[in-house]
């Protein structure tokens, strides 16, 4: 049965389902593309889980780098100060480092972008190696061409005992990776402009880590080992010359002026060796001329053409690089810092940038250091307490400053319990002089400069001799060698007069006549002095009329020990009344014999009464009668007649009676007294303190890792 159609039903249900099918198929399409809102959250949310993800690998693989750089720092920290430490146990000197000489340059950039010089203080030593076997034996044997050693053969290698200095030094020092100089204008230039030739380094120093506006001219320092010959065996002369193709000389007349002579004073220090862009070699070679390729060190070639140089003429500069190997990794240490201002940019003092050393090598102090007495007692010197001459340090090899007090107590007690302070102190004058001044400090008062003070002491020359020509009204005299340590308070009998010494002289007959005399010896006082004809002669002749014994100095006294006694021989024969030299005995001998005597060193307590046997510089001999009633008889060999107990005041020659030999008696003298305390502070190279601070910078972040290591290295075998 047919339905009925609605047509109006039928059409818009049609209509409906035709218009629905429609909508749904564009919805899809419309449904089917993300919204710019949607893009960007993804790629939010994509950058973050990319950040979480990525960033901890990144941050894990930076750590891991830094922590391996540190672990390098630490290590070439180890080394190194193992290395260094070992070289300086076995050196047998190490040089003085602290003078201003001794300091080594640094070329860096000025606030104006040219290059300048800064000093690095204590980071360069000098060292020399004990002597090898075969060091001394020239062109008859085999070298090393590397090294300029000689090539040992079998059982003759090592070192040459017993240790004594060689002729190697050991170099350690910071420098610039690139220490090319102004020796070559062609083709090198800097900043456009050509390379002066004054040693001017061809690149300052720049790290581009820590100043990435540097890194197209990156050029660190690191710390350097070089061991090379102070002499060096010149093939064209057969002889040893000074080493040439390192450094230069000079007239030692005239030491301000270079000279380059192979007869020429070695120049150890030179703050600007390593970039010194003179011509190798001596200036007074016929055969091989300055800048010979014959002057070059081995590898200086490779050097030259590494820098594109020419290999015809051979500079200082290019034998120091070839020479000098690399202590710290390269790639990544730095041998110095720059210092910083609170906002990261750079310290500049003087328009330059302040640089700070990161090893150093500094001499150990020592601050007021009592010395010690070479003697505190003398019973067999003739006095149980005496002024001991010298005084001992712990240590030697001082540096310069160094200071040396003397404190002595003018009421009796501790010269270092004092109220005031008094004491001698001595220093090192502008002039390069020694002097002595004399202080006196109230408590909680600082003491004055030394230079302002009026000297007190005498002015001694490298011979230990004062340099006045008459004897000067002193106060203290005293030497200090810096070398071994000591302070020396001896000097030679007539050293104020500044000449040479000479024995004082006196005549037996005036010494005899002290037998009938008030004190009823034969004796001698050495604070007296004489010129007087005897024997054709003059006594004392050789010495300057106004001459007068260094004992009447204020507190002067023997050394004990020191002195030398020659006198007519009192012994019966061919001998009697030529010189002899006397023998001491104690004071406390009951009777002196033939040929001796004994002396008072320094004065006994009583001496101001004027008794001469109460003062320094008495001296007794045999005071025994010749006979009951003639204590002095004459004495005549011609006849063999020779008192047994006078001195003899003529001698045989040739059948005749002659005038005998006088006495003579040469001495040392010193002015401390037994309670004086000597005090030094000083800086000792016996014992080095050597510091290291290995900057490693890491390449991946930039960041430096610093190990930092400081010994006090002990130099075993240092000579004083």
């Amino acid at each position: 049965m047919n339905r009925p159609v609605n047509f109006n039903k039928d059409f818009t249900m049609k209509s409906y389902h035709g218009t629905s099918s429609l909508y749904r198929s564009r919805n899809r399409r419309r449904s089917s593309a993300f919204t710019l809102v949607e893009l960007l959250v993804v790629i939010a949310i994509t950058s973050v889980l990319l950040i979480l993800v990525v960033k901890p690998l990144t941050d894990s693989f930076n750590l891991v780098s830094e922590a391996g750089t540190q672990v390098e720092s630490q290590a070439a920290a180890r080394d190194t100060m193992r290395e260094i430490s070992a070289d300086l146990g076995d050196a047998v000197l190490v040089y003085d480092n602290s003078a201003p000489s001794a300091s080594i340059n640094l070329w860096v950039y000025s606030q104006t972008g040219t290059p300048a010089i800064q000093s690095l203080p204590n980071s360069m030593v000098d060292m020399v190696m004990p002597a090898r076997q075969l060091d001394q034996t020239g062109g008859s044997t085999v070298t090393d061409p590397t090294t300029g050693l000689p090539i040992y053969p079998s059982g003759q290698s090592g070192i040459a005992l017993p240790a004594a200095p060689g002729r190697v030094i050991m170099r350690y020092f910071v420098g610039l990776h690139d220490n090319r100089s102004g020796s070559d204008t062609s083709g090198l230039k800097q900043d456009g402009m050509p390379v002066a030739t004054d040693g001017t380094t061809f690149h300052g120093y720049a790290n581009r880590w820590a100043d990435p506006s540097t890194s197209n001219a990156d050029n660190r320092t690191t710390l350097y080992k070089a061991e090379f010959p102070s002499s060096i065996f010149n093939s064209s002369t057969k002889s040893y010359i000074p080493n040439l193709d390192l450094f230069h000389t000079v007239n030692p007349a005239n030491p301000g002026t270079i000279t380059d002579s192979e007869q020429g004073q070695l120049v150890l220090n030179d703050p600007n060796f390593f970039y010194d862009s003179t011509l190798a070699g001596p200036s007074d070679d016929p055969t091989f001329k300055q800048g010979d390729p014959h002057w070059g060190v081995a590898g200086w070639q490779r050097v030259a053409q590494a820098h594109g140089l020419s290999t015809a003429t051979v500079y200082r500069w290019e034998n120091w690089a070839a020479i000098a190997s690399p202590v710290f990794p390269t790639n990544k240490a730095d041998a110095v810092t720059l210092l910083r201002n609170d906002d990261g940019t750079l310290q500049y003092c003087n328009n330059l940038p302040v640089v700070r050393p990161l090893v150093t090598f500094t001499p150990k102090t020592v601050s007021m250091e009592n010395l010690a007495p070479n003697s505190t007692s003398a019973a067999g010197d003739e006095s149980p307490t005496t002024a001991a001459p010298i005084f001992v340090a712990k240590y030697g090899a001082w540096s310069s400053p160094f200071t040396v007090n003397v404190y002595r107590s003018t009421s009796g007690g501790d010269p270092l319990g004092q109220n005031p302070l008094t004491y001698y102190e001595y220093y090192i004058g502008t002039d390069g002089l020694a002097h002595i001044v004399a202080q006196t400090v109230a408590p909680g008062a600082s003491a004055p400069s030394p230079n302002t003070l009026t000297d007190i002491g005498p002015q001694i020359n490298s011979q230990g001799l004062f340099n006045q020509s008459q004897l000067p009204a002193v106060q203290m005299a005293f030497t200090v060698d810096p070398v071994s340590g000591t302070v020396n308070f001896a000097f030679p009998q007539w050293a104020t007069l500044g000449v040479v010494s000479a024995p004082q002289q006196y005549d037996p007959n005036a010494v005899n006549s002290g037998l009938t005399g008030t004190y009823g010896t034969r004796f001698l006082l050495l604070t007296q002095l004489a010129q007087s004809s005897y024997g054709g002669g003059t006594l004392n002749g050789t010495l300057p009329t106004t001459a007068e014994p260094a004992l009447r100095l204020t507190n002067a006294s023997i050394v004990p020990g020191s002195e030398r006694v020659y006198g007519p021989d009192q012994r019966t024969g061919p001998h009697y009344g030529y010189r002899i030299q006397y023998r001491r005995v104690a004071a406390l001998t009951g009777v002196i014999g033939q040929n001796e005597y004994k002396i008072n060193y320094s004065n006994l307590p009583g001496y101001q009464n004027g008794d001469p046997r109460l003062q320094a510089g008495y001296l007794q001999f045999d005071s025994q009668a010749d006979s009951v009633n003639q204590p002095n008889v004459p004495a005549d060999p011609a006849n063999n007649v020779f008192p047994p107990n006078s001195l003899p005041t003529s001698k045989n020659s040739g059948g005749t009676d002659v005038v005998a030999d006088p006495v003579e008696v040469s001495y040392q003298f010193q002015d401390n007294l037994p309670g004086d305390v000597v005090q030094a502070t000083y800086a000792t190279r016996d014992q080095l303190s050597v510091s290291i601070n290995a900057q490693l910078y890491d390449p991946s972040t930039a960041t430096s890792q610093q190990t930092v290591l400081t010994q006090a290295v002990v130099v075993r075998n240092l000579q004083r």
